[in-house]
Formats: structure tokens, sequence, C-alpha cells
């Protein structure tokens, strides 16, 4: 949100944040009730369904988060993946994120199971699913 200095920004885990500025500084706050109240005002004022509304932000095609239970240690999974990948653009802020032209891929491991975890979006449902297969096999091994 501060690089783009965007004015909301969601996670798939279901956090929203705002750009609540403050004496003319970006102040960056999760407020789930603002969420609920926006998305009230929205439905109010369409007579179209919250999917209706929605459906042209989807142009990608996108995996949503894919769970693998592993035996062996989650960071060795972790940097094979990116090994794996090393010719694109990797960022290891959480997990370990790859920019690669026509899609992006997340792995990281979960903190509470023995769980790596997987998402996926890319430009075309053929790629996604060639994507997920690949990082599969790493994962499984």
């Amino acid at each position: 949100m501060r690089e783009m200095q965007a004015l909301f920004a969601g996670e798939f885990s279901g956090h929203f944040y705002f750009d609540m500025k403050r004496h003319g500084a970006h102040a960056y706050f999760e407020n789930p009730m603002l969420v609920i109240i926006k998305l009230m005002e929205l439905l109010a004022s369409t007579p179209q369904s919250l999917a209706e509304e929605a459906a042209p932000l989807f142009k990608y095609a996108h995996s949503g988060e894919i769970n693998f239970e592993v035996k062996r240690d989650k960071q060795e999974v972790i940097n094979e993946v990116k090994d794996y990948f090393s010719e694109a653009t990797i960022n290891e802020m959480d997990g370990v994120r790859i920019d690669h032209g026509r899609f992006w891929l997340l792995v990281r491991a979960s903190n509470t199971e023995p769980v790596v975890r997987l998402i996926v979006e890319a430009t075309d449902t053929e790629t996604m699913n060639q994507i997920i297969e690949e990082v599969r096999q790493i994962i499984t091994r």
C-alpha cells in the first residue's frame, strides 16, 4: 500500500486495510467494520448482487490457497521452489513470492502446522494449472 499509495488493500486471509490519512500523512489500518459498512453501502446503491459487482475485477485465473502437508523441513521445500524458479523475480518477505511474466506464486510455511501453502495467479487457467502441478511435484517429493 505504501509503495502504490493505495487507498484500500486486502489479503486472501480476509484482512482488509484502508489508508486513513491523518494530518496529511498516510496511516494504514485494518478495519473490518468499515469494510462491512462500505459493502452494505454498495449493495444498497445497486440492484446487482455482490458477485455481479465483483465479476469485472476477476481478470486472472486464481488458485486460492492450496495446502500441502509435508514431512520434511518446510524451509527446505520453500528453497527448492525458489531454486526451481531462480530466473524469476523473487521476494522473500513472507515465504517466497515468485513473479514470472504470465503468473505469480506464493509459497509459505504455516507457523502452526506441518503445512506449506501455495497460491498461484496466472493470465489463464492452463498456465495456472501447469504451475500448480510443477510446484506440487517439488513440494511432495
